[in-house]
């Protein structure tokens, strides 16, 4: 792909993503959003003054309230670190571009850029504090590294998608399973290439280290990255309310108490009888594939303030209907996609990614590191579908069982997101 279409694709997704920024209302901040922002306050402060020994941070990785206290420190206030990322997120574009058009050629390429440069929920993150503004990009530029460094066999190139990763791993800890995955990927079938592997491996890990290494200084405790996770695991297969589970195991201490969760969790994982295991499998699928996502719950918790419920409803279908749209096309591309080395690393990540959340609990907000999978699916179908010769009768039926499937997440999702009273006309008795 030209390097003018790459800096057309990027500069579409940064109008697009200015505009929404001047036009969004305020809102309030909602969920994690407060949290991130306390943290960047917390690390500009002149007790802790940016210094990793001085914050008690062990809960949730440390780059992304680095990032926004850095913005903070140069921007002065959060409103101007809004721009900051609307420059971040729209990086994730080109990424895209590069690796849809290395799959499928230039063409897909473009399309599935255009989609993450146009994607309402992706331009709505942008302007929100969560740390997929940056989780995104070094995950997508890891890939295209790591995707190119298979194709050339360069050390430079792995090495770069080795120190991506290592800084994604820092911004999102569930990524530090993956490391090990693909660094076997990289040396699959190809022994003369064990020293790629090594190398990906060799980069994470110099990245993490020195806060691993912090970790164990200050809690005398072995924690790669963050420990939040433990707790999640609990969260995700306890029947128990949730702000029980918090305020028991908080009394813990942050080590001890997501040691200890992490023990019940796996426990309570086991002990449910069978019954228990698909209904959470749909519960979690549901939550996580759903047409719900944080635009929308931001309406349901009336962030932007009471809302008339036709403009809620409005709001709404301006995710909701694209994600609809997209998920259709997705799952006629993945019945006519042929599997190579390239799709295998990607869609596997996809896959386990999303089995990850199922085992924990599934949340919209999680599924944005693999959406870029979803547009590739999407672009490779959308040109098959104009030119490409039919599918034949298996990939037909496949294609029908991948859209009865997500039919089976999808509608229910919808029907419980329409029902929440913020979209439903009040009604006056006589």
């Amino acid at each position: 792909m030209s390097r003018a279409a790459l800096a057309r694709l990027f500069l579409a997704a940064l109008v697009v993503r200015a505009a929404f920024l001047l036009v969004e209302p305020r809102s309030l901040p909602m969920g994690d959003e407060g949290m991130w922002r306390q943290m960047a306050r917390e690390l500009v402060s002149a007790e802790v003054g940016f210094s990793p020994f001085r914050t008690q941070l062990l809960s949730h990785p440390p780059l992304y309230p680095y990032f926004l206290a850095a913005m903070i420190r140069l921007l002065d206030s959060f409103q101007h670190v809004k721009w900051a990322q609307i420059l971040l997120d729209a990086l994730l574009v080109p990424a895209v571009a590069l690796v849809a058009a290395r799959l499928s050629g230039p063409r897909v390429g473009f399309l599935a850029a255009a989609m993450a440069a146009l994607y309402p929920e992706l331009v709505w993150h942008s302007t929100h504090f969560w740390s997929e503004v940056l989780l995104l990009p070094l995950v997508w530029w890891g890939f295209e590294r790591l995707l190119a460094a298979d194709a050339r066999g360069r050390l430079g190139s792995v090495v770069v998608a080795g120190l991506l990763f290592g800084l994604a791993i820092l911004t999102r800890e569930t990524l530090l399973y993956f490391a090990p995955l693909f660094a076997v990927w990289l040396a699959w079938r190809r022994p003369l290439r064990l020293r790629l592997g090594a190398a990906f491996l060799l980069a994470c890990a110099l990245v993490i280290a020195p806060w691993t290494f912090r970790n164990y200084v200050m809690f005398d405790a072995l924690v790669p990255v963050a420990n939040r996770g433990n707790i999640r695991v609990l969260l995700g297969n306890s029947d128990r309310p949730w702000d029980e589970i918090l305020r028991e195991y908080s009394g813990f201490g942050p080590v001890e108490g997501p040691r200890r969760a992490l023990a019940e969790g796996l426990r309570e994982a086991r002990s449910h009888p069978l019954p228990w295991y698909p209904r959470k499998a749909f519960r979690e699928m549901a939550a996580y594939w759903g047409v719900n996502n944080l635009s929308v719950i931001h309406l349901e918790n009336e962030a932007y303030g009471p809302l008339p419920p036709w403009t809620s409803r409005l709001a709404a279908a301006c995710t909701i209907v694209p994600y609809l749209a997209l998920v259709a096309l997705a799952a006629l591309g993945a019945a006519g996609t042929r599997l190579d080395r390239a799709r295998v690393l990607l869609l596997g990540f996809a896959l386990v990614y999303t089995l990850m959340h199922i085992a924990v609990f599934g949340f919209p907000r999680f599924r944005l590191p693999v959406l870029p999978v979803v547009f590739l699916l999407a672009a490779e179908a959308w040109i098959r579908l104009r030119e490409g010769p039919p599918l034949g009768r298996r990939r037909t039926l496949a294609a029908v069982a991948f859209a009865l499937a997500a039919a089976a997440v999808l509608v229910p999702s919808l029907a419980d997101t329409w029902r929440h009273p913020v979209f439903r006309a009040a009604t006056t008795s006589p």
